[in-house]
């Protein structure tokens, strides 16, 4: 015991040391502000680990019986040996660990791809990727919190490759739902099939696998490590380790969302429009096929909403289906191809932008009787 108190005491003073090129120093301090991050994102995700077990052995236990018939019941312990075998070999366990993440489904963008800077594409020359057929299939969605109807039978089809407006007053039930998309809570009632998959029991960590993100209102970077970390800790635990390609892959992503300049600051020292394409830059980490934009031009100036319209319109061009929640709605009818209008859980109306701004439902919605 003693022995590794003193190993600790001589880890702790040689990280105050100058390295013995004579260059740099890594203070104590900043080496436990990262640590602690790191312990922060591990605790975070066994707490989803441990929050989706039952949703996990469920899935199992329904693939083994259409496998292999009726599990059998017996002894304690029995069901988790009939579930040996029950996932492909891409998707179990190494022993002792976690399912190995690093697959191709962690790379669908290409690096030298996302570097193209956004200068190199003339205004008005946008080009439709959408494809025909449901993406997304929101099928009946229903949510409730306690005696509250949040979501009344909510129905919505998106195309792969779209730009999806999702509006609604303040209370109208958007981010639930974008919730109950991406797995963040639960549906009590309908289905949501993703990419040809059934995902509605799925729990959120298995659907960005499948390659669903999201952004949030707030966005909540490690303020004490640098840009660059922020987006390396994503991407590590998305399947990519901590190595030169790593650090490019994640001066990719910046350089497509104009932060670059900034990879090596502190992100607590960043202003709010750079703090909005942090988090855009933190989603785009998993390497989505279907990123939702939650109001993330709330209290931006005009030029600052340009400016992340112009990143979204880019990855919409590299193939990316975006849903945007927005109550800015200069920016949502001038980035949405269709949009869907919520009211009270309940969606009153849908349809192309012009449609949907002389829609009387939609007037009284938000301005009343």
């Amino acid at each position: 015991m003693h022995g590794g108190a003193d190993a600790q005491a001589e880890a702790r003073r040689h990280d105050g040391q100058r390295r013995a090129d004579g260059t740099g120093r890594r203070t104590i301090s900043l080496l436990r502000d990262v640590r602690g991050a790191r312990k922060r994102v591990r605790s975070e995700l066994r707490g989803e680990q441990s929050r989706h077990a039952d949703d996990r052995r469920q899935h199992h236990v329904g693939r083994a019986h259409h496998r292999r018939g009726p599990a059998r019941h017996g002894p304690a312990g029995r069901h988790r040996d009939d579930l040996v075998g029950a996932e492909p070999p891409d998707r179990r366990r190494h022993p002792g660990g976690v399912r190995d993440s690093r697959s191709r489904r962690h790379r669908r963008l290409d690096p030298a791809a996302r570097a193209t800077p956004r200068g190199g594409r003339a205004a008005g020359a946008r080009k439709s990727h959408v494809t025909s057929g449901a993406f997304l299939d929101v099928q009946q969605v229903t949510k409730r919190f306690g005696g509250f109807q949040a979501l009344s039978a909510v129905s919505l089809s998106i195309r792969q490759g779209e730009r999806f407006g999702l509006i609604g007053p303040n209370g109208s039930g958007k981010t639930t739902l974008i919730n109950c998309i991406s797995g963040t809570l639960r549906a009590d009632g309908g289905r949501i099939v993703f990419a040809g998959q059934d995902v509605t029991t799925l729990p959120a960590h298995r659907r960005t696998r499948l390659g669903i993100a999201r952004s949030f209102q707030i966005p909540k970077p490690f303020v004490s490590m640098t840009v660059l970390d922020n987006l390396l800790i994503p991407l590590e635990y998305s399947g990519h380790e901590r190595t030169d390609g790593a650090v490019e892959h994640a001066m990719s992503i910046l350089t497509l969302v104009g932060l670059a300049p900034k990879a090596r600051v502190r992100s607590g020292a960043l202003t709010q429009i750079e703090m909005r394409k942090l988090e855009l830059a933190r989603a785009m980490a998993a390497g989505p096929k279907l990123l939702v934009s939650d109001e993330a031009m709330a209290g931006l100036s005009a030029s600052e909403v340009d400016d992340i319209l112009a990143i979204l319109f880019e990855l919409n061009q590299r193939g990316i289906t975006i849903i945007m929640i927005e109550h800015i709605m200069r920016a949502v009818m001038r980035f949405s191809e269709r949009i869907a209008v919520l009211d009270a859980g309940e969606k009153i109306a849908e349809g192309q932008p012009d449609a949907i701004l002389a829609d009387p439902r939609v007037e009284r919605a938000y301005l009343g009787e």
